[in-house]
């Protein structure tokens, strides 16, 4: 433990995303209490107003949009979002293509055949248009966010699982559990699989602000969280309009996803570099 905590002091990327993330965390689970504002409350006679550095109101430390809403509360309020579909994202699509991705490799043949042909197929399409597509067909909404970044993400979790795989079942030890008559399940889920996680859990590090921008560009593009709920792309997207003359509303809650995506990508990095370097250029 001393160690973990000695390498994270010394390295400054990973000290700085670990800061950044909890303060995320910490931001989204406390959101009621620290927001100064309720994020939907709505007051044309205080809209656009500017953020307090810049002669602005305390009161609205951050300005406000052009419907007078508060965008402090309203960028605060959005990191539940962000978090909540980016963890549950990367969790389904984790899930979904590391036991793809297992089958694969353990089982070859036609088994392996199907499951990486239909990858090759998902990974020649491009992940925006497929993701509009996905989100044309099933709709806005959050739970249907989450699925489509499930279905656009979870070939990356297949393939490395695959390719583990096929690395760890030539070992001894699944050759001798073979050899005693275990049965293929337990082969697979006891024997193969907890020797192929730190490199999926590698992955999943550096997927969580992938998923984070994937539901910041549906919600810009009006196929993510539908209003009033608070998210950041929907709010750069509504401030859009007002950029050359009120630039705080479109760029703040653009700074949020950038500042929160570089933190966690500071931490993806350091996971990687410190458990497994060999995935560096995955």
């Amino acid at each position: 433990m001393n160690d973990l905590l000695n390498n994270i002091i010394k390295n400054k990327k990973a000290l700085i995303g670990i800061t950044i993330m909890l303060l995320v965390i910490l931001t989204a689970l406390l959101a009621p209490l620290i927001a100064p504002h309720d994020p939907g409350d709505q007051d044309v006679t205080r809209r656009l107003r500017p953020p307090y550095f810049m002669r602005g109101s305390a009161s609205y430390f951050l300005g406000t949009d052009a419907l007078g809403r508060d965008i402090l509360s309203r960028v605060i309020f959005g990191s539940r979002i962000s978090l909540l579909v980016s963890l549950a994202s990367v969790m389904g699509a984790g899930l979904i293509g590391s036991i793809l991705g297992l089958l694969s490799g353990y089982y070859g043949g036609k088994v392996d055949s199907i499951i990486m042909r239909i990858v090759d197929i998902q990974m020649a399409l491009p992940y925006l248009i497929l993701a509009i597509v996905v989100m044309a067909v099933l709709k806005p909404g959050l739970q249907n966010v989450v699925i489509v970044l499930i279905v656009t993400g979870w070939v990356r979790y297949a393939r490395v699982a695959r390719a583990q795989t096929l690395v760890v079942k030539e070992n001894e030890f699944v050759t001798a559990a073979v050899a005693l008559g275990a049965k293929r399940s337990w082969i697979v889920f006891s024997e193969i699989m907890p020797n192929i996680l730190i490199p999926l859990v590698i992955i999943a590090s550096l997927e969580i602000g992938q998923m984070i921008l994937g539901e910041a560009t549906l919600s810009f593009l009006g196929l993510g969280v539908q209003p009033p709920v608070p998210t950041w792309g929907g709010m750069v997207a509504d401030g859009r309009d007002y950029l050359s003359f009120a630039w705080w509303v479109p760029t703040l809650p653009g700074l949020a996803i950038l500042i929160t995506v570089l933190g966690i990508n500071f931490f993806g990095d350091w996971v990687r570099d410190s458990f497994d370097p060999r995935l560096r250029n995955l």
